[in-house]
């Protein structure tokens, strides 16, 4: 069954998105592998069209397909998110068991003197160190910052991973940036199959922090005037 969802979510604080804003509070619903409507919010789309997420008789459900049990999640679109071997398992509370990576960066593996960490895009650990002298050519200015070679920024107002590499000029494109992975559909299928609200801090727009479930006694009441809420199931 098409699910379509008005953009939903509950923010920490109270935050609602006005007109002009990036769209990074709706980054959840292309995450599990939504499409957006042609009708734009602003500049952000007013809804988005999803796949049931109830669980599948025949298998594992993640970004709209259907993994048979035994199947694998391809790595590339969970190894940013430090998750690889991701499996589809019969007859478990979760449909997915994965291997969670450690980074030797966070088991306290030392650097050089003079050097620092060095990452590449859509990667979860460091893949080296960049040690002096610097390539004085390679530099980022961003938000008010300047990063290095091999360094990790996060652009304002977004939901974007990126790293300082030569010929970076303020584009964040796919060479230097990705989206982040939230992967709610191996950490929290219950919360996703249930339809259940993204809820977020103010500042923290991308992947939820925790979930608001309907119950029967709840009551829907529809504050954006803009969006349309027909025919809505």
């Amino acid at each position: 069954m098409l699910c379509r969802i008005i953009l939903l979510a509950i923010f920490y604080n109270i935050f609602a998105s006005s007109a002009g804003q990036n769209c990074d509070n709706a980054h959840f619903y292309e995450d599990i592998g939504c499409s957006p409507s042609n009708e734009k919010n602003g500049e952000c789309p007013a809804e988005y069209f999803c796949g049931s997420f109830k669980p599948s008789k025949d298998g594992c459900l993640f970004k709209n397909k259907t993994l048979k049990y035994g199947e694998t999640i391809d790595d590339n679109l969970i190894y940013p998110a430090c998750r690889i071997n991701c499996r589809c398992q019969e007859q478990s509370t979760k449909p997915f068991t994965c291997a969670i990576l450690d980074c030797p960066e966070w088991l306290g593996s030392p650097l050089k003197v003079g050097c620092h960490r060095r990452y590449e895009v859509n990667k979860c650990c460091s893949v080296g160190q960049v040690c002096l002298p610097m390539n004085e050519n390679i530099k980022c200015e961003v938000g008010g910052k300047t990063y290095v070679e091999g360094e990790r920024f996060v652009p304002e107002d977004s939901c974007l991973k990126c790293v300082c590499s030569e010929g970076y000029e303020g584009k964040n494109t796919e060479k230097f940036c990705s989206k982040q992975k939230c992967v709610d559909q191996i950490q929290n299928p219950e919360e996703v199959a249930n339809n259940c609200a993204p809820v977020y801090f103010e500042k923290e727009r991308c992947c939820p922090y925790g979930w608001v479930c309907p119950k029967p006694e709840d009551k829907i009441e529809v504050i954006n005037a803009n969006a349309k809420s027909n025919n809505l199931k």
